[in-house]
């Protein structure tokens, strides 16, 4: 079964005795890509992994290229960086529900005779439907929702494209354009804002606030009370990690997401260390070199491989992430306060301890919820910002250096970490693990299974069923699953 609105192609395969394994497309080769070229080059080569976590990326590379030469970084560098990053969830979160998500409980040619009539609203509609329902829809299926619920989502789905516009006006502001930035520098950030930029800025999140902060997680919340059994569907297994935000503030503030991994419901700091199994994924170590550079090679045909996704464990252990993964983490460490909300909704809506609420519903409401969170955000940073003062500091030239760095940060989806080695200011290795990456894993030599195959094993699936259909693209959506993002 090919999975229909995701990134790239994601193939559902059934294995004798009936379980369903998740087996991503072959790689495009980013990390062998990068080998012998600039660090610089990552930084913009790496957004190509996906559209929707590219500004992840790049913040990634260049953060693993600062770590391997202890790059300082302008302040308001590091808070500009956040920001862009920020609107990047935004627009993440918006068009993953409304053209990923959405369509699985509401096709989209449902919702057109609501909206048949003239105006910018009818043509925006009529554009949608007519580029993209043929190849974005699931089989027709009949929808829950009455005429008045399709005319709202009609409605909302229209203020959304108008969002994304103005997301992405915001972000070119700062990125150039999007979804791959250029502005993104080792020290900081080459795209300066002025007090007039700021203003324009703060002009355009009030505008887009109630959209945000309200319309999107009710819309989401209504989609939950009338598709109930998303409340057990794709249950999930008990750990979680959580790669962090921007650093601690020149004021000692933490970040919006802290760093943690949660395993065997025992919070801890992420010390254990981090591995990637081949056992199941088409990779083999080739026989001699040495040194850095690939440490694998593709092995098609490989026996007991099924697929292109590597096995990312800590300490052994298969880990989930995602923005409920964000929500368990930051509610256990008790960072902030304003992250409450957000947790009592989840448990109100689930009705189960938040530790356990990763199904398809906890993690819808956890994306829509934490729109809240992140707006809020965005404006205390342009708040912050100091116009006038650098927002690049290139006092330490990092042309020639040699080290090896880490670079770890959420993305809209979960945790990307970055690692590279440098010699002599060339990249000797990379290696990329992205969210998709974790969710998505194999099963590795000790027979643990990935999050989201743990997901797909809760019951047996008629692959001929179109129910069974529906109810598995609900799983792979509710992840925010990319196969591109998946493998490098």
């Amino acid at each position: 079964m090919i999975v229909p609105r995701v990134e790239g192609t994601l193939q559902l395969v059934q294995e004798p005795g009936g379980r369903l394994r998740a087996a991503g497309a072959r790689p495009r080769g980013i990390e062998r890509l990068l080998l012998g070229r600039s660090p610089l080059e990552a930084v913009y080569l790496s957004q190509q992994a996906s559209a929707h976590s590219g500004v992840s990326h790049a913040l990634a590379a260049v953060r693993a290229w600062e770590d391997a030469g202890k790059l300082p970084v302008a302040p308001n560098g590091v808070l500009l960086r956040e920001l862009l990053h920020l609107l990047s969830f935004l627009h993440g979160h918006v068009q993953h529900f409304y053209f990923q998500t959405l369509p699985d409980y509401l096709p989209l040619s449902a919702w057109v005779p609501p909206l048949d009539e003239n105006g910018p609203a009818a043509r925006i509609a009529s554009g949608i439907v007519t580029s993209a329902a043929k190849i974005w829809e699931p089989p027709p299926f009949q929808s829950r929702f009455d005429e008045g619920a399709r005319r709202r989502f009609a409605e909302r789905t229209v203020e959304a494209v108008r969002t994304l516009s103005s997301l992405q006006r915001m972000m070119s502001v700062i990125g150039g354009k999007f979804p791959v930035v250029m502005s993104i520098a080792p020290g900081g950030i080459t795209m300066a804002l002025d007090e007039a930029g700021v203003l324009r800025l703060l002009e355009y999140l009030q505008h887009l606030e109630p959209f945000l902060t309200e319309a999107v997680l009710d819309d989401g919340l209504s989609l939950i009370d009338r598709y109930p059994e998303t409340l057990t569907l794709g249950k999930g297994g008990a750990n979680f990690i959580s790669l962090g935000s921007t650093p601690a503030d020149e004021t000692g503030e933490a970040g919006l997401f802290p760093t943690s991994v949660l395993l065997g419901r025992r919070l801890q700091g992420l010390t254990l260390p981090i591995t990637e199994s081949i056992g199941r994924a088409y990779y083999r170590v080739p026989r001699g070199g040495g040194g850095h550079g690939p440490i694998v090679e593709e092995a098609l045909g490989k026996p007991g491989a099924y697929s292109w996704i590597k096995a990312p464990r800590v300490g052994g252990s298969a880990v989930e992430t995602g923005a409920i993964g964000r929500l368990v983490i930051t509610q256990l460490a008790g960072i902030h306060g304003r992250a409450s909300g957000m947790a009592a909704l989840v448990q109100e809506q689930l009705g189960v301890p938040l530790e356990e609420s990763n199904t398809v519903a906890g993690r819808i409401v956890a994306r829509l919820g934490e729109l809240d969170l992140i707006f809020r955000r965005c404006r205390e940073i342009l708040e912050k910002l100091a116009p006038g003062e650098p927002f690049l500091d290139n006092s330490a030239d990092p042309s020639g250096l040699s080290g090896e760095g880490v670079g770890q940060i959420e993305s809209p989806s979960g945790a990307v970490r970055h690692h590279m080695v440098v010699e002599d200011g060339r990249i000797g290795y990379y290696d990329i693990i992205a969210a998709s990456t974790w969710n998505g894993s194999s099963q590795d030599e000790n027979e643990v299974n990935g999050p989201l195959d743990t997901a797909l094993g809760q019951r047996a699936w008629d692959l001929q069923d179109g129910d069974d259909r529906l109810d598995l693209s609900r799983i792979v959506h509710a992840f925010a699953f990319s196969a591109t993002d998946a493998v490098h």
